[in-house]
């Protein structure tokens, strides 16, 4: 339903926008009185230009940021702008646009309150028309004058929309229709759901309207809304599954035009070392020589002291953040609690009553800039939640926080607990209630996405020494008790982490008096380092191949091998208690396929983190001069230890699949809606019945390609050529051997005929199997000396296996047939050992010229190559004449 046009509290913008408000209200109503047509050039006819009345529709303007005439009778909107100063300018203003109606596919990526982008807007008067120009602040000249005139002449802005001016007020305001801002693809659906692959989509001017009574019009900001329709003659499956027709498709966009934000924004350096996300970069080209090009500053809310000298103080205006009234009970109490924990940080940095948590008043609308959002967005299946930030391109001031929360990640977790300590565990109440202990995650979900939008980045090392940080991703604390059972009492950590109050002060406390900022929020961060603070985020962290052996994604503890072990007894505890009892009674007993998932595969993310302990490398991010380690190899010991661990987790002990799971784990009765049914159970070779074999073949290779990862592998020659008692591939790829193939191929004996043998070979074979597959990848993809010596391997296997090949042992049979058709292919499917290439060192040159152009510049300038008129381009000395 249509959101009233004005909420009456406190709004976020300006202290006194609620007095402006009502004084605005106050005002009485502009009516199109005052309004004469604009003269229209070389008329196509004699008829009369339409009066203002019929443009406007008789409507009153709704005085705002701009005045606004709204008519959704007529279904226009119309602007009034201010009158253009001298140079043609109407006004320079924040605009950012939203999904105010989602696809509602998390492979898509199109959420409601997602898919943004913000600009900062330039509307001028060009001739007879309004033209808004999207700035581009990535490239200045902060000196201003004449260097600030040619930066602005090098890099290109974007024209978003034009109108024709469509009449004049007698204050000179110039009225135009919105249309053609509102109803066109402002946060880019299309490209969306092309990248994507769901089709090529174009937008249907005919179906896509403005929405005339959503549009709200207040002092500092203007919001309004569109409905687009967008076709296609091929859609994706993901858009036949999430709409009624998928050959056409609706979607909301939610724009705002914003007064961009008083001056007194004090801009913060970014620092690699302290947590700040992502910084707001610029290349600002009149920086001194001996200063860096490159400005980064991080992203902030405005914060200030009432007393910037005192410790402690108050706070002008603080920090509010909004929960989306959608939200369910019990969830939405365990938001605002979650999302509340940020009051400690603020109150440690010396902010009093700076940050609070609310619900959403009624009459407000969630898409408003002015409040910050926790928004819970629902789509067809469970994804990320994210935590973003309308921000000030010109000094990465927060303007509006935005978080999406996916509704479907609650019940990801109850479903785990449940598979863990069975159904009839849920709504008791207690440590080991499954929904509890789900809630006790979302709250911590919530206060991880509000840091984003506060503007911390992941810390993905703080699981390593406590609960450092709410930024890092945490894996449930489970305990084993005493009589064999699982405690998950501690499952959760409660509040924020010493790492989150030292990034909340660096990021918003006031420099103390007397002191440099520089100086001061460097000795900050080095503090920070003494304590022991460690601190890698995503590029360092979240895939497998990287390095850091303590920067890993839901871990928990110091030692990532010690985290394994204990891991696979709970696993183990969880696999031997599971079956009907992790369902409700009534529920298809088919779900336990999908519950038997996460169950089976609960050590994967420990084995992730064990597995960066091999080749691994210690580091802390550094700037020049600071007394941060630099990187350093992790001991043999440790390496030797973890890939022990590893490859336990490919023995049949761990990998078996009790036959008596295998039965219970009935087929799906056809196929229905049920799309996370068909993504997140095991595929089968056996067609409907379920197939452990490749649940197994899944985890074991989950280890294999975590050891034999292309860059993994190149690490270990490099350690190993720099300290010889450093494992090297080679060695890795002996121990494999001798776990993987030297009992498997073992000769038979007639003990060997028992169903528990016949088991353990069973999966013997797999991971044999599956150990190959890996082996030839990292030939296919590792750099020269991993692909020499992954070869060498492979060439040693085929010879070792050649005789029970030939006595027709199915699985020496496929081992050595895969080998050779790696090895044995002709030279052409093999990759090529392509050299890397060196950086440029002269000038990078521009793209080369048609062929035409340069044989008419060649006649028009002979012997020089360049026509007299045309720029001349430096060559380098070695690169000879220009041709």
């Amino acid at each position: 339903m249509p959101y009233p046009p004005a909420p009456t509290r406190q709004p976020r913008l300006r202290r006194s926008l609620a007095l402006a408000v009502a004084l605005g209200l106050a005002l009485p109503a502009l009516g199109p009185a005052g309004f004469e047509p604009a003269a229209r050039a070389a008329q196509a006819d004699d008829a009369a230009p339409a009066t203002v009345a019929d443009l406007v529709g008789g409507q009153a303007a709704q005085r705002g940021l701009v005045d606004v005439y709204a008519n959704p009778a007529q279904g226009t909107v119309h602007l009034a702008l201010p009158a253009p100063g001298a140079d043609g300018v109407i006004g320079r203003y924040l605009y950012t646009a939203r999904l105010a109606r989602g696809l509602g596919s998390n492979p898509v990526g199109l959420d409601r309150a997602g898919a943004q982008t913000t600009h900062i807007l330039r509307l001028s008067r060009i001739g007879d028309k309004v033209v808004a120009e999207a700035e581009n602040p990535r490239y200045r000249a902060t000196a201003g004058g004449m260097e600030a005139r040619s930066v602005s002449g090098s890099f290109a802005t974007s024209v978003l929309w034009a109108a024709p001016i469509a009449a004049t007020r007698d204050d000179g305001a110039l009225l135009v229709d919105a249309r053609g801002l509102l109803v066109r693809d402002a946060v880019g659906i299309a490209r969306r759901l092309a990248q994507a692959g769901q089709g090529r989509f174009s937008l249907d001017p005919e179906r896509s309207f403005a929405r005339a009574d959503r549009v709200l019009v207040f002092p500092e900001n203007i919001e309004a809304q569109a409905l687009l329709t967008f076709t296609s003659d091929e859609p994706g499956a993901e858009v036949y599954q999430t709409a009624p027709d998928a050959t056409q498709i609706t979607l909301g966009v939610h724009h705002s035009l914003v007064a961009l934000p008083a001056p007194g924004f004090r801009p913060r350096a970014w620092d690699p070392r302290t947590g700040s996300i992502a910084p707001l970069s610029y290349a600002d080209y009149s920086a001194p020589l001996d200063a860096p090009l490159i400005t980064r500053l991080a992203r902030r809310h405005r914060l200030e002291k009432r007393d910037p000298a005192a410790d402690r103080s108050p706070v002008k205006e603080p920090i509010v953040y909004y929960v989306d009234p959608a939200t369910p009970e019990p969830v939405k109490s365990a938001l605002i609690e979650g999302a509340s924990w940020w009051a400690e940080a603020f109150e440690a940095a010396g902010f009093e009553d700076a940050y609070r948590v609310e619900v959403l008043p009624d009459d407000a609308h969630p898409l408003d800039i002015r409040y910050n959002m926790i928004n819970w967005v629902h789509r067809q299946t469970r994804g990320w939640s994210y935590g973003g930030a309308v921000v000030d391109p010109r000094t990465g001031e927060i303007v509006k926080g935005n978080v999406m929360l996916g509704s479907l990640r609650v019940r990801q977790d109850r479903m785990i607990f449940e598979a863990l300590l069975g159904a009839e565990a849920s709504g008791r109440g207690g440590a080991n209630d499954p929904v509890q202990v789900a809630l006790a995650r979302i709250r911590q979900l919530s206060a991880h996405e509000v840091g984003h939008t506060l503007g911390l980045a992941h810390n993905f090392a703080a699981s390593t020494y406590g609960r450092a940080s709410v930024m890092d991703y945490p894996a449930p604390k489970i305990a084993i008790a005493e009589d064999g059972t699982l405690d998950l009492s501690d499952a959760y950590g409660v509040g924020v982490g010493a790492w989150d109050k030292f990034a909340i002060r660096r990021l918003y406390a006031p420099v103390p008096p007397g002191r440099d900022e520089a100086a001061w929020l460097d000795d900050l961060a080095a503090d920070a380092h003494a304590q022991g603070m460690v601190y890698v985020t995503d590029s360092n962290a979240r895939t497998v191949d990287t390095a850091h052996p303590l920067a890993s994604l839901w871990d928990n503890g110091p030692d990532p091998v010690r985290e394994l072990a204990h891991l696979l007894q709970v696993r183990r505890i969880g696999l031997d208690g599971f079956g009907a009892r992790a369902l409700a009674d009534g529920r298809d007993q088919s779900d336990l396929r999908r519950a038997f998932v996460p169950l089976y595969l609960f050590h994967r993310y420990q084995v992730a983190a064990t597995a960066k302990v091999l080749g691994g490398r210690r580091f802390a991010y550094k700037t020049a001069g600071d007394d941060r380690p630099e990187v350093g190899m992790v001991s043999a010991a440790r390496q030797h230890e973890a890939l022990t661990a590893l490859i336990r987790t490919l023995s049949p002990e761990v990998l078996a699949i009790d036959q008596r799971l295998a039965k219970a784990m009935t087929p799906r009765h056809g196929r229905s809606m049920d799309l996370p049914f068909e993504r997140e159970v095991f595929a089968s070779h056996a067609g409907e019945i379920f197939d452990r074999w490749s649940a197994v073949d899944v985890a074991a290779g989950l280890t294999l390609d975590a050891i034999l990862h292309p860059a993994r592998a190149a690490r270990l020659i490099d350690q190993h050529v720099a300290d010889a008692d450093l494992p090297g591939l080679e060695q890795v790829f002996a121990r494999l051997d001798a776990a993987l193939i030297e009992p498997w191929d073992a000769p038979a004996t007639d003990d060997d005929a028992t169903k528990a043998d016949a088991e353990t070979d069973a999966i013997r074979n797999r991971v044999a199997l599956r150990y190959v597959v890996a082996l030839v990848d990292l030939a296919r993809t590792g750099g020269p000396d991993v692909r020499a010596a992954t070869e060498a391997q492979l060439v040693a296997l085929r010879a070792s296996l050649t005789d029970r090949a030939a006595a027709g042992a199915p699985t020496a049979l496929a081992i050595t047939r895969r080998i050779a058709q790696y090895l044995d292919a002709p030279a052409p499917t093999v990759p090529a050992l392509t050299p890397i290439a060196a950086p440029p060192g002269s000038p990078i040159g521009q793209a080369p010229l048609p062929a035409a152009v340069s044989t008419a510049l060649r006649a028009a300038a002979p012997g020089s190559g360049l026509a007299p008129d045309w720029p001349v381009y430096e060559t380098c000395w070695h690169c000879g004449p220009a041709r």
